[in-house]
């Protein structure tokens, strides 16, 4: 069970952890956006990451809804021209911010806070790599639709795989949804 300090130190913060990340991702080389990014956009979307993670915390979310969230925020940031390993350093430092604050916040003076902190490490490590994963196949998604519609698939169609196996791909993460209701 994470430790309810970890939660609170988590959503007191939240709005300093998004400030923190959007310096970061704003100082790193990999972004090729010349012209700047849209800030507001971006804490809006990261803020919404962290939403995600506190509920993951919280209570069990199901992989299906990861699935579905992040393959949106992968199409989003297509749509908006960034490219895709902005996705991976996006999700990667948000990952590490987090960390940071709750180890600068947290006091850990007995071997089973540490534990505790393991496990939040842990968790963090699933939910942003799923949430990357997914933000990508996302992003995948939106190339694919866009060299359909150029008819310039061809050769990199063994790359992005057939639409049926992908969407079949997609629909097996819907195994572990709750029953309606609940």
């Amino acid at each position: 069970m994470i430790n309810e300090k970890f939660v609170v130190i988590l959503r007191g913060k939240r709005d300093e952890i998004v400030n923190l990340w959007l310096d970061d991702f704003k100082r790193t080389r990999t972004l090729r956006i010349l012209e700047g990014i849209d800030d507001n956009k971006w804490r809006r979307i990261m803020g919404e990451v962290m939403d995600g993670f506190d509920e993951v915390l919280t209570k069990d979310i199901s992989k299906y809804r990861i699935c579905l969230d992040f393959t949106q925020f992968g199409r989003e940031v297509f749509k908006d021209n960034y490219a895709m390993h902005d996705i991976i350093n996006a999700m990667s430092l948000l990952k590490k911010v987090i960390i940071e604050v709750v180890t600068t916040e947290g006091f850990f003076g007995t071997a089973f806070q540490l534990y505790q902190l393991q496990e939040l490490n842990n968790k963090a490590i699933l939910y942003f790599d799923r949430a990357t994963y997914y933000a990508v196949l996302g992003y995948e998604e939106s190339i694919k639709a866009e060299m359909e519609d150029r008819g310039v698939l061809g050769r990199l169609r063994k790359f992005f795989g057939s639409s049926d196996e992908r969407k079949q791909h997609m629909d097996t993460c819907a195994v572990d949804l709750p029953p309606e209701g609940k």
